[in-house]
């Protein structure tokens, strides 16, 4: 762990402890209103780590000792009075304030209340059981109440301060998407969803994701030019285990190098040589021999954005010309080799069902294929030394990663032949010695290689089943020499050989194979044939993220802007559970527990200051609704106990309130086993 993901850490454990005082503090203050003693006020639970205790003062370990001596000593000077008239009497006070060992929770200890024990109640008037159900109802719900402000609080806070986030603009639609087919297009702004405001784009991700399965959803938008269009979407579940509604639309970018570009960590993800085409501070000021124009206002940078995302896919696959201009004053053409996008729903790259070798896009520093492999290396054969002995000739990029993932968990090594240049060159024994850390301590070990796909020789690695290259008999490890008795040799004269045969018209296709020549004949059925004409293309430049600042110096409006956040966070929270539960158009694996909770907050936390205090305030609102569902052991399962006790004119027996606080028990421990396995199955 590097000393910004360390810090990120130690800031996320802080800030999550003080919402978790928070919440406490809210029962602590409610129960001394309704003239409850309260014993300790906690947080995190089991023994106690540091406390405080008025007369006291600070104690390693809980200050119970020190109070008892005190009340002992008094008695053997010949102190008279009860345990609590001399502690009274000696200026000691009643509650102790203890930050416990594991910093997961918290809790107010209450005189006649223990959630786990009905018979502890109490005959003192002070206790909790002799208070009204009216007030002990308040002191329940002070928790949750106190964490909704909370949340309303931190966002007027980060409102005032600035909080700055990916704009709601489209940087492009997946072909064969919903957001495709209604027709927006790179560089429209989402003004509404579903009547809800759109301030940036994650608020389009989580409105998508949680709209109805079934019901269009209506989108207003405005267009570059300034026209605006309502438009109806029906969200589709993604092709994932997730099973989130989307609409198959990514955020727009700014034709600007991305920050940091020449300090980028070695454990970043680059997928393209084309990420080396660009340095810190450069600008894309023409496209093609085209300037563009100067950008500085919101719709002036989308229409630049849709320019160049115009000029991506006109380009079918055939090199682009940029000229960058650089904040040092230099300027320099560059050439960029857009590459295939996947079609919505499309997990896979491909094209009719063929899908290209993997080729090496770059190496880690501390990489051990460094010096051995070279960005741009053709994979023509990977395997596992395993037991097993898992190996590929000519892997897709999806084969080559499932058998490094195989030799991983073994703790063994690979061997891979590549073609370089023509030349053909193994590497045996190759080790996995990258450690890919985790919050939790448990460490992988990869590669260290960023991949992509070949695309300058058709080689078939891979054919999806019911394609028409399966149809068609077409086999991994063939090579595409000729459609329609016209020669090709890179995948994207494939695609245009391809695109120009009409549907359901047989076309010979010219194969290369181990045993030699041969020709096979292909059809394209009018769906096929459809998705070679929305093929879209993509890049993988290095770009700046669009972002824009919400922001407010009037104190009222931020409280107002505040107040929704807050509103729609808790409205959000059940409809979730609406879609996961009755209506399960949402998989249950999407749960996170504290492990996913702490592993996003660190990855968030990260971007600023700003994005700590937004995902605190989402833990928070979350926090309360979470303690407030009707379960027992929650603050939500007290609640109903109470209003059952006042139905009833007295409260349940304290054997059914055992019995129900141990299944709660037993059901929470369980939900907490079931989302850490989800957890540490999306982190490995």
């Amino acid at each position: 762990m590097d000393f910004t993901s360390l810090l990120s850490f130690l800031l996320l454990i802080f800030g999550f402890g003080f919402v978790i005082f928070w919440h406490e503090l809210g029962h602590f203050l409610a129960a001394k209103w309704a003239g409850v003693k309260v014993e300790q006020f906690a947080v995190g639970f089991g023994q106690a780590l540091l406390c405080w205790r008025k007369g006291i003062g600070t104690t390693v370990g809980t200050s119970a000792p020190r109070m008892q001596r005190a009340i002992n000593d008094a008695r053997a000077r010949g102190e008279l009075g009860s345990e609590a008239e001399l502690r009274d009497r000696l200026g000691i006070g009643e509650t102790e304030y203890r930050l416990n060992w594991i910093p997961l929770g918290g809790y107010v200890k209450m005189l006649g209340q223990d959630d786990m024990n009905p018979n502890s109640q109490s005959a003192d008037p002070r206790s909790y059981n002799s208070k009204s159900i009216g007030k002990r109802m308040v002191i329940v719900s002070a928790g949750g109440i106190m964490n909704v402000i909370l949340a309303a609080i931190l966002f007027v806070f980060l409102f005032l301060y600035g909080f700055r986030t990916p704009a709601a603009v489209v940087g492009w639609a997946q072909s064969g998407s919903p957001a495709d087919r209604a027709g927006l297009q790179a560089g429209d702004r989402i003004l509404r969803f579903n009547g809800a405001r759109m301030h940036d784009f994650n608020k389009i991700r989580i409105e998508t994701a949680l709209a109805h399965p079934t019901e269009p959803a209506i989108v207003d938008v405005q267009k570059p030019d300034g026209t605006i269009k309502t438009l109806s979407i029906l969200p589709l579940p993604e092709a994932t285990a997730g099973g989130f509604l989307q609409i198959g639309v990514g955020p727009a970018q700014l034709l600007e190098a991305a920050e940091g570009l020449d300090k980028l960590p070695a454990a970043v993800e680059l997928s393209q040589p084309s990420v080396r085409l660009m340095r810190a501070g450069d600008a894309i000021a023409a496209i093609n021999g085209q300037p563009l124009p100067t950008a500085t206002l919101p719709a002036e940078l989308d229409a630049n954005w849709a320019r160049f995302d115009q000029a991506v896919q006109a380009s079918q696959g055939r090199p682009i010309q940029l000229t960058l201009k650089n904040t040092d004053g230099s300027v320099r053409d560059i050439e960029l080799q857009p590459t295939f996008e996947p079609a919505f729903g499309a997990a896979l790259s491909g094209i009719a069902g063929m899908q290209p070798r993997v080729v090496i896009a770059y190496l880690q520093e501390k990489s051990a294929a460094r010096g051995k492999l070279q960005p741009g290396d053709v994979v023509t054969r990977v395997s596992a030394n395993t037991p097993s002995h898992d190996a590929v000739d000519n892997p897709t990029r999806q084969q080559f990663q499932k058998v490094v993932e195989s030799a991983s968990i073994a703790g063994a090594t690979i061997d891979i032949e590549v073609d370089r240049q023509g030349e053909r060159v193994v590497i045996d024994d190759l080790p996995l010695n990258v450690k890919i850390e985790s919050m939790i301590g448990i460490d992988r070990r990869g590669l260290g290689v960023g991949l992509s796909d070949e695309t300058a020789d058709a080689v078939v690695a891979g054919v999806l089943p019911e394609s028409g290259a399966a149809n068609a008999g077409i086999r991994g490890g063939v090579r595409i020499v000729s459609v329609a008795g016209q020669p090709v040799k890179s995948w994207f004269e494939l695609f245009a050989g391809l695109r120009a045969v009409l549907p359901d018209q047989p076309v010979s296709i010219g194969l290369q194979t181990p045993a030699g020549a041969e020709t096979v004949q292909f059809t394209l059925d009018k769906t096929q044939h459809d998705l070679l004409a929305k093929q879209r293309f993509t890049h993988n430049l290095p770009l700046k993220d669009r972002t824009e600042l919400r922001q407010t110096s009037n104190p009222l409006v931020a409280m107002a802007w505040g107040a929704g956040e807050t509103r729609d966070l808790i409205t959000q929270f059940y409809i979730t559970l609406k879609r996961m539960l009755i209506q399960q158009s949402i998989s249950a694996k999407n749960l996170s527990g504290p492990v996913g909770i702490i592993d996003a907050g660190v990855r968030i936390t990260s971007r600023g200051p700003d994005w700590l205090v937004w995902y605190l305030a989402i833990i928070s609102a979350n926090l309360a609704v979470v303690n407030f569902l009707p379960l027992p052991i929650v603050d939500g399962g007290l609640f109903v106990f109470l209003i059952i006790e006042k139905i009833r004119g007295k409260p349940l027996s304290n054997a059914v309130m055992t019995a129900t606080q141990l299944v709660g028990l037993a059901l929470l421990l369980s939900l907490f086993v079931f989302v850490t396995y989800n957890d540490i199955l999306r982190l490995f």
